[in-house]
């Protein structure tokens, strides 16, 4: 079997051969039969040859580096937290050392224990840091498509089932009529701070950063909503109102979960013949209509008036 090998020759020597007029394929032929007699691949300083399968050691301060580097893109805390563990998982089950036959390896490992979509995500990022570190092979590495399943249907009953469920608990009742209310994604109602939601409360109006644009973006409420939230607020010490690591376990094995919530308000939405690019705005999507962008531009004092026809 023929083993493929990386040249890499240094640029001082590649001006010698050029102004001496040496042919640089014959020196690069000659110096490869060189190492193969001397069987010392890196005899000669100015020529390094480097098989295929080589390892590489992976430092800590490459990470960071790449970490850092998905920051300043913009994306959320969340989802680089969840990149970063992608990446370190594949480099542990691997000691560090990254060669394309442990990789191959790896993501094979991938493919027999995770579903299809997991599978996707994670060998899309184990290739972003392998281009990031600009190994060559990492543009052999494609991830399997993903399968798009029926979305999750949410309904009225499904949100009275959860209600039901957590009876007397303030901060769940709380989240829920939140979430059904203004579609806020997951991510930003954990975000949202005792501050801000006071200043919300007179009238009924929640400016927020969305999670995925970074744009601002302004939601609303339903007047009960109101009444639970003044309720929860109250009663409730802390600056955050529904940390993300104790939320998560109070709706672990909850009829409905936090990112269900945002499906509810779309499909309500819809049931009640809502504005399809009006509610796209209150989403936050970034795909919405060239003409509610740039033309059809309505304020905030009549989406809200839309709104309450809505919900009301």
């Amino acid at each position: 079997m023929k083993t493929k090998l990386t040249l890499s020759i240094d640029r001082d020597i590649l001006q010698r051969t050029k102004e001496q007029g040496i042919n640089i394929s014959a020196y690069v032929e000659s110096m490869l039969r060189y190492a193969s007699q001397a069987n010392h691949p890196g005899s000669n300083p100015g020529i390094r040859i480097r098989r295929r399968n080589d390892s590489r050691a992976i430092k800590e301060s490459e990470i960071l580096e790449y970490v850092s580097f998905r920051e300043i893109s913009g994306i959320s805390k969340q989802w680089i937290k969840e990149q970063e563990g992608y990446i370190r998982n594949f480099l542990k089950s691997i000691d560090y050392k990254v060669n394309k036959e442990s990789t191959i390896k790896y993501l094979l490992y991938l493919k027999e224990n995770y579903n299809i979509n997991s599978v996707h995500k994670m060998v899309l990022q184990i290739k972003k840091f392998l281009l990031f570190l600009k190994i060559d092979w990492a543009n052999e590495l494609h991830a399997p498509k993903e399968v798009y399943d029926t979305p999750k249907l949410v309904t009225k009953e499904d949100i009275e089932r959860s209600l039901l469920y957590f009876e007397g608990n303030l901060q769940a009742k709380a989240i829920i009529h939140l979430g059904v209310t203004t579609g806020l994604r997951a991510s930003e109602l954990y975000a949202l701070t005792k501050e801000q939601v006071l200043n919300s409360l007179v009238d009924r109006t929640l400016i927020i950063r969305s999670a995925k644009s970074k744009r601002l973006r302004t939601v609303f409420y339903t007047p009960r909503t109101r009444e639970i939230l003044q309720e929860y607020i109250e009663k409730n010490t802390k600056k955050c109102l529904f940390s993300q690591n104790l939320t998560g376990k109070l709706f672990r094995h909850a009829p409905i979960q936090v990112r269900d919530l945002r499906r509810y308000f779309s499909r309500t939405w819809d049931l009640n013949n809502g504005n399809w690019s009006i509610k796209e705005r209150i989403l936050g999507h970034s795909l919405q209509s060239v003409d509610m962008k740039h033309y059809s531009f309505i304020q905030n004092s009549e989406l809200k008036i839309i709104y309450d026809r809505i919900f009301e």
